[in-house]
């Protein structure tokens, strides 16, 4: 389901899949033992592509104090790669 609304939703949807589901997973997931890896088996190649994004915009910035200050800065893009598709 995660998949499909990456990939056929509208632009809105797909930021709601990203930002709002996938961030939230990495970040609650981040404070536990298992970390946030548990969940990549289940995820298909464009959820996984923003995934991974995901975690490589957070690389490097500890907390969200330090998230906000790197995108007002420009040092992190504020738009994922998968955002940019084209809407169905």
């Amino acid at each position: 389901m995660l998949e499909s609304l990456i990939v056929r939703g509208y632009h809105r949807i797909r930021g709601l899949a990203v930002y709002g589901i996938i961030e939230d997973i990495q970040n609650v997931a981040s404070h536990r033992p298992h970390r946030f890896q548990v969940f990549e088996p289940w995820l298909r190649p464009t959820s996984k592509k923003a995934w991974h994004e995901i975690e490589a915009i957070w690389q490097g910035h500890p907390g969200l104090a330090d998230m906000v200050r790197a995108e007002r800065q420009g040092e992190v893009p504020i738009v994922s790669a998968v955002l940019q598709m084209n809407s169905p």
